[in-house]
């Protein structure tokens, strides 16, 4: 079935310049693009065990459905459920042996995706509809004043790091390596998170993540401190009390001497 959307993009598009020609400068773009990778491959090397992607065939869509592992609170098991929808632009492409020419949309229940993006993706066709109801009407209805008021795409990272995770594996893109299986939308459903559960999650795993680096930061402190009071012990240890002086042999010698003339004058008397 080939679905009508607003704003048509494939996966090799939106990974190039999702915000469409002459949206950005192309050095602009590419620092961005740079800068993302990076973080991607970061992020892949560190929890690499926590990107999990499914894929199901829907008549003639295709569904991934990944788990994304938070960048900055991963180690806190912190993932974010992503959906990337692929259909067919044209009777022409369900031909194809891949994916390259179908069109997505795509879900993503991480805050920088309702806050930023939902409002953007609603009005041009390009989030999945049956899963509206995983963000909050507001995110929807009201446009994205601050964190996005000039309403541009941009890389949604998310979004982004799925798809990059899928170029990465360019046998995904192959129908022939897909799990055929007709999956039930419902039950896809099921097991995904709404925006708000995910924002509550997010607040929890960082409040926890402060935490942590809070008693790591007073343990290094405690190092310090306590390294810092044996060496004030050890350079008490070796300091020593003001020596006696000693009278030294020249100065005994003297003393013996004025005892011995004043025992001879005393003779002298006696006599």
């Amino acid at each position: 079935m080939v679905i009508s959307i607003v704003k048509k993009m494939t996966a090799r598009q939106f990974l190039s310049n999702p915000t469409g020609k002459g949206s950005a400068t192309v050095a602009r773009r590419d620092r961005i693009k740079l800068d993302m990778n990076n973080r991607y491959y970061s992020l892949y090397r560190k929890s690499k065990n926590k990107f999990n992607v499914r894929i199901f065939q829907s008549n003639d869509n295709f569904y991934f459905v990944f788990k994304i592992p938070s960048e900055f609170y991963s180690s806190e098991n912190l993932t974010y459920d992503v959906v990337i929808e692929f259909s067919p632009p044209d009777s022409n492409a369900l031909t194809n042996t891949t994916l390259e020419r179908y069109n997505i949309r795509f879900f993503s229940n991480s805050p920088n995706f309702m806050f930023t993006y939902a409002y953007i993706y609603q009005q041009d066709g390009m989030l999945i509809p049956w899963l509206k109801g995983k963000i909050s009407n507001k995110a929807l209805t009201e446009p994205p004043e601050v964190r996005n008021p000039r309403e541009e795409y941009g890389f949604e990272k998310s979004v982004y790091f799925a798809l990059l995770y899928i170029q990465e594996n360019p046998r995904l893109m192959r129908k022939s390596a897909k799990d055929m299986t007709t999956k039930n939308r419902s039950s896809i459903v099921s097991n995904i998170r709404t925006s708000n559960q995910k924002l509550k999650e997010y607040n929890e795993a960082k409040k926890k993540h402060a935490e942590k680096e809070k008693k790591r930061k007073n343990r290094i402190d405690q190092k310090v401190i306590n390294r810092l009071r044996g060496s004030k012990a050890r350079s008490s240890s070796t300091s020593i009390d003001k020596p006696t002086v000693k009278k030294s042999k020249s100065s005994n010698t003297k003393s013996s001497i004025r005892r011995t003339k004043k025992a001879r004058k005393s003779t002298r008397r006696t006599r």
